[in-house]
């Protein structure tokens, strides 16, 4: 597991959870999304509960949509912030400088996400670079549970795992 996984794990817990402490149902609306390169371009731009109200739903569809082209969901995401945001009805005190908070989590997590994929791509370039890179993918273990480069035959894709051994072992 690369080194930045459980760091971007911790960043998007800490993220989450305040989010939670300041806006509950704002977190319920972007928590499951957080890793999203759209949902943290927004909480980037925009990182207070406060600030995303003021954008209004067509500008934060807009950053949204500048992040993630191909993002089909910006709209009905953008509403439904909207309307997270409309259901906090208390000022959590602290909220401002929560926001700031929120803008260097999401563009730290945002850092750490594209080192992870960096190293990724690098560790399967190498993979693919090696002599017995056939062998290695199909030992149990060893192989990656992604998608096997367009490069490499289908052949070399890894098998199945075998079923465990039944215990105690049968005689045939």
């Amino acid at each position: 597991m690369p080194a930045s996984s459980p760091d971007a794990a911790r960043t998007s817990s800490r993220l989450r959870g305040l989010l939670t402490s300041i806006d509950p149902a704002l977190e319920r609306v972007l928590g499951p999304r957080l890793r999203h390169p759209a949902v943290l371009a927004l909480l980037q731009t925009f990182g207070s509960p406060a600030q995303l109200a003021q954008a209004g739903t067509e500008q934060i569809a807009r950053v949204m949509l500048q992040a993630a082209p191909l993002m089909r969901s910006s709209r009905t995401l953008a509403d439904q912030i909207a309307t997270a945001l409309a259901e906090q009805t208390v000022q959590v005190p602290g909220t401002g400088s929560a926001g700031e908070i929120i803008s260097g989590l999401a563009e730290a997590l945002a850092v750490l996400l594209k080192r992870r994929d960096i190293l990724e791509m690098r560790i399967a370039a190498l993979l693919e670079a090696h002599a017995l890179a056939k062998v290695l993918i199909s030992m149990p273990g060893v192989a990656g549970s992604g998608p096997v480069p367009a490069s490499w035959p289908r052949s070399a894709a890894p098998a199945r795992s075998p079923p465990p051994p039944t215990w105690p072992p049968t005689r045939d």
